[in-house]
C-alpha cells in the first residue's frame, strides 16, 4: 500500500511538473510573439517580401518554356530568404539582446527551466515564420490566378516542405545563438543557410567514401535543399516525402533544444559557482 501511495505521489508530481513546463513555454512564446509584433523591423521587411511575392508574375517574361518553373523557383527562394532574415533579426533583437541584458538570468532565477525558455523562443519564431509563409502562399496564389499563368505542379508541395524546413532552421539558429558569441553566431547562421542548400551538390560531387562525412554533416546542419529543388519541378513527387521531412524536422528541433538547454544550464551553474 505504501508503494502504491508513493507511486501515486510521483505520478501526480510528474504531471504537475509537465504542466508547469508547458505553461512556462507558452507564456514565453506568447510574450515573445507580442514583442515581435511591436517591432518595426518585422513589419517593414515582411511587407517588402509580400510586395515581391505579389509581383512575381512579372518573371514569366523569363519563363521561355511556359511551364511556370522559373516563377515557382523564385517564389520558394523568396520565402526562404524571408525566413532567413526573420530568423537572424529575431536572434539579434530577442535571443542575444535579452541574454546580454540579463533577462534570461532573471527568468532562470525565477525557476524557469532552460528547456522551457528555449522551447518558448523556438515556438514563437516558428509561429511567426509559418504565418508569414502562409500569407506569402495565399498572396502568390491570388496573383497567379489573376494573371492566369501556368505554374509547376511541385510548387505547393515544395512550399509545404519549406515550412517544415523553416522549423529546423529556427531551432538551429536559436541553438547557435545560445552556444556561440554574437559575431560567431551570426556567421554560423548564415553558414547554416548556405551549406543547408548544398546537400545534393556536395553528395554528388563527393567520392563514395566521403559521402558518409556529408551524411554526418547534415545530421548537424538541417538539409534545406529539398524545397528549392522541387519548387520548379513538374514531375510526380512521392507524398511520403513530406512525412519524412516532418519527422526529421521534429527530431532535429527537439535535439537542438536539448543541446542548447544543456549548454545554458551548464553556463548558469558555472556562473553561480
Amino acid at each position: 500500500q505504501k508503494t502504491a501511495y508513493e507511486i501515486g505521489v510521483r505520478l501526480v508530481g510528474s504531471e504537475m511538473c509537465i504542466r508547469d513546463r508547458i505553461a512556462d513555454t507558452l507564456h514565453i512564446a506568447r510574450w515573445t510573439l507580442r514583442a515581435s509584433l511591436r517591432c518595426r523591423f518585422f513589419w517593414v521587411w515582411n511587407i517588402a517580401i509580400w510586395l515581391v511575392v505579389l509581383s512575381l508574375q512579372v518573371f514569366y517574361f523569363f519563363d521561355f518554356d511556359g511551364d511556370g518553373q522559373v516563377v515557382g523557383e523564385f517564389f520558394i527562394s523568396t520565402v526562404g530568404l524571408a525566413a532567413l532574415v526573420n530568423s537572424i533579426g529575431f536572434q539579434i533583437l530577442f535571443t542575444m539582446k535579452q541574454r546580454r541584458g540579463g533577462v534570461w538570468s532573471t527568468l532562470l532565477a525565477a525557476s524557469t527551466r532552460p528547456g522551457s525558455l528555449l522551447a518558448g523562443l523556438v515556438l514563437a519564431l516558428v509561429l511567426l515564420q509559418q504565418c508569414i509563409a502562409m500569407v506569402c502562399a495565399v498572396s502568390f496564389a491570388v496573383a497567379i490566378e489573376y494573371a492566369n499563368a501556368p505554374l509547376a505542379s511541385g510548387v505547393w508541395l515544395a512550399h509545404s516542405i519549406l515550412c517544415l524546413e523553416i522549423v529546423s532552421l529556427c531551432a538551429a539558429h536559436v541553438a547557435v545563438a545560445v552556444v556561440f558569441s554574437e559575431t560567431w553566431a551570426l556567421l554560423f547562421m548564415l553558414g547554416i543557410y548556405v551549406v543547408g542548400h548544398l546537400s545534393e551538390t556536395l553528395y554528388r560531387s563527393t567520392a563514395p567514401g566521403g559521402q558518409v562525412v556529408v551524411d554526418l554533416l547534415y545530421c548537424l546542419i538541417p538539409d534545406l535543399e529539398s524545397a528549392g529543388y522541387l519548387g520548379g519541378r513538374d514531375t510526380p513527387i512521392p507524398g511520403s516525402l513530406i512525412a519524412n521531412v516532418a519527422i526529421g524536422s521534429l527530431v532535429y528541433t527537439a535535439l537542438a533544444v536539448l543541446v542548447a538547454s544543456w549548454f545554458l544550464r551548464r553556463a548558469a551553474s558555472t556562473r553561480n559557482a
